[in-house]
């Protein structure tokens, strides 16, 4: 089916240009949390 909308042009923009530093930080802090709680998780998990 023909669609009468015109073709966005691809941007050469990557997603990740307009994030801040400070986003970054925010992300890179939470996923080490995230990371510590599953590793916490799991030595709770062999020493039982």
């Amino acid at each position: 089916m023909a669609s009468d909308l015109p073709q966005q042009p691809e941007s050469k923009i990557r997603w990740y240009a307009g994030i801040t530093r400070y986003q970054w930080l925010v992300l890179v802090i939470a996923s080490a949390g995230w990371g510590f709680d599953i590793y916490e998780g799991q030595i709770f998990n062999i020493t039982r």
